[in-house]
């Protein structure tokens, strides 16, 4: 069983909160608190990579995705360093019909 899931919410606040703390060009326009702007921040697409799929105790498919939000040294706040905020998409595809459905399960912060 996988631990540690999150919502996509949460994943949506830290990407934001992250975001606000490494990124050069992230800043707080006047008059919007720091919860505003993680409120309105919206996740961008991703290229997801399979890592791994099983089948759980169900029989259903469990996939792991993997994704991440690169920054290179120059565009980040420190300039010193590259940084990087990397996650897994976690999806279950129930088997049992014939239509193979899927479901997002959650997400985890690596």
């Amino acid at each position: 069983m996988i631990t540690n899931l999150i919502s996509e919410s949460e994943l949506r606040q830290a990407l934001a909160l992250w975001l606000l703390e490494n990124d050069i060009g992230v800043y707080l326009p006047a008059g919007v608190s720091k919860a505003d702007y993680v409120e309105t921040y919206r996740l961008p697409d991703f290229d997801f990579v399979h890592v791994q799929s099983y089948a759980d105790a169900n029989g259903d498919l469990v996939t792991l995705l993997k994704a991440e939000f690169s920054l290179k040294a120059w565009e980040t706040k420190s300039g010193n360093e590259p940084k990087s905020f990397a996650f897994y998409k976690v999806i279950k595809t129930a088997t049992d019909s014939p239509d193979l459905e899927q479901t997002v399960i959650g997400y985890i912060i690596t």
